[in-house]
């Protein structure tokens, strides 16, 4: 990523140009007409799996459910990976929710569930089943007494959860907790110990978190149970995210955005002092894998939007046959830093000779066949409460 480019050649124009009109737009601005957003609420997945531990053979029944605020559900899906290898041996799609019974041998295997909606939004979470092997003296396996609270709300999401159980034919020695977040079968925090755990956990990004309870008695007997939490955005900011449907391989990856203030309180993007507050990247819409990532940490900027203030951001195009990054910035503070020099100006419509600026990209490259989704992050704060808002495409195709 290459740093700001022509950002500072125009400013004495704001000091030269006479015109009425340019004053009046910068003491008494018309404020930017609201974008249309395009965003799709992403639908909610309920998986449920139970059990989902034991000895073998260990009969399990999987359901999945859901829910879409702003459309309908039109597909419901469980895809089966025996022995966690990364390969599906088993899909079952269906229109309505849907509820099998399967029968699993000793190991462990991931199961998906994911709900389709009618804009073609995709929400997917993963549950790990875990089987024992039968010990040569019968164990009755430990119960499991699993909870968190509360399991929704506007980020940022205070819950707290709380491990506990008991064993009729021994004692249990080990209570661990295991928290994925992303939904996506990979493990980011672990709490193990040898009596109950009572913990609090605050999540700030909106999405599927999956959390697992497990106790294991004296004997190796192993019992599971999973929760599912969902932070929920906050709503102070509009987006809009133009992509194209199908992309081939070996394409270099282009979108456009567009983030708006959608509130009447300033709101501001602090990317020199808080690093990696415009991050992308590209999920894989079945596993919630990253296929690459861009943070856009090393920009030396801010933007303080004003009421109905946005930025639009053109990704990947194409200026003298060279591909950059193109921000456009209306009714907002921008500020850019050039050494230790902060030099700060307003933004505002009709005030077209500095409304944008490029940095170089050398461009992401899709070289994986599969079904996507674009996630962008943003760190924002107001009256210096620092949130994160996330945006998550509709999904495309790479073929």
């Amino acid at each position: 990523m290459g740093k700001i480019k022509n950002t500072l050649l125009t400013i004495p124009l704001i000091f030269s140009i006479g015109s009425c009109t340019l004053i009046d737009n910068l003491f008494n601005p018309k404020l930017p007409d609201p974008i249309e957003e395009n965003i799709n609420k992403q639908p909610t997945t309920q998986l449920v799996i139970e059990p989902s531990s034991g000895y073998e053979p260990l009969n399990t029944e999987i359901s999945v459910e859901g829910n879409d605020e702003d459309g309908k559900i039109i597909e419901y899906k469980v895809e089966i990976d025996v022995g966690a290898d990364g390969t599906i041996d088993e899909v079952i799609k269906n229109s309505n929710p849907i509820r099998v019974e399967r029968t699993f041998e000793k190991g462990k295997h991931s199961i998906y569930g994911s709900v389709l909606d009618n804009r073609r939004g995709r929400n997917s979470k993963s549950i790990e089943v875990l089987v024992l092997e039968q010990p040569a003296i019968p164990n009755k396996l430990p119960i499991v007494n699993f909870s968190a609270n509360p399991i929704s709300g506007k980020v940022p999401l205070t819950t707290d959860i709380s491990l506990n159980g008991s064993d009729e034919d021994g004692k249990i020695i080990e209570y661990k907790v295991e928290i994925d977040v992303g939904a996506d079968g990979t493990i980011d925090e672990v709490v193990k110990q040898s009596s109950p755990i009572n913990i609090s956990r605050t999540y700030r990004e909106s999405g599927n978190i999956v959390i697992y309870g497990q106790v294991t008695d004296d004997k190796g007997g192993i019992n599971k149970k999973n929760l599912s939490l969902t932070p929920e955005e906050r709503g102070e900011i509009g987006a809009n995210i133009t992509l194209k449907q199908n992309y081939k391989l070996g394409d270099k990856f282009t979108f456009d955005g567009i983030i708006q203030n959608k509130t009447s309180e300033d709101l501001t993007i602090d990317n020199y002092s808080k690093k990696g507050s415009l991050v992308y990247r590209t999920i894989n819409s079945l596993t919630n894998k990253t296929l690459f990532e861009e943070d856009l940490g090393n920009l030396d900027f801010s933007v303080t939007f004003y009421k109905n203030g946005k930025i639009k951001m053109e990704y990947g195009i194409i200026d003298d046959g060279i591909e950059k990054i193109k921000y456009t910035i209306e009714n907002s503070n921008f500020k850019v830093r050039k050494g230790e020099e902060i030099i700060s100006w307003d933004i505002v419509p009709g005030q077209d000779f500095f409304n944008e600026f490029f940095v170089d990209n050398e461009g992401e490259i899709l070289d994986k066949a599969g079904t996507y989704k674009l996630e962008t992050k943003i760190k924002y704060s107001i009256h210096e409460n620092e949130y994160i808002a996330k945006f998550i495409s509709d999904e495309f195709k790479v073929e």
